[in-house]
């Protein structure tokens, strides 16, 4: 059980810059569309998008 938590946990490390990204991409996109719900970009119909 150690044994796999200390491989979990190395795992964890080496992804943390992919795992950082993931979050600060998730925050931008939530940012955008609460700023603009309008940008196409949400599935609520794209009116705007040709």
């Amino acid at each position: 059980m150690r044994d796999g938590t200390q491989n979990h946990r190395n795992a964890l490390e080496k992804n943390s810059r992919l795992y950082n990204a993931l979050n600060t991409w998730h925050r931008s996109c939530q940012s955008l569309g609460t700023q603009s719900p309008s940008n196409g970009l949400s599935m609520d119909g794209g009116s705007q998008d040709p």
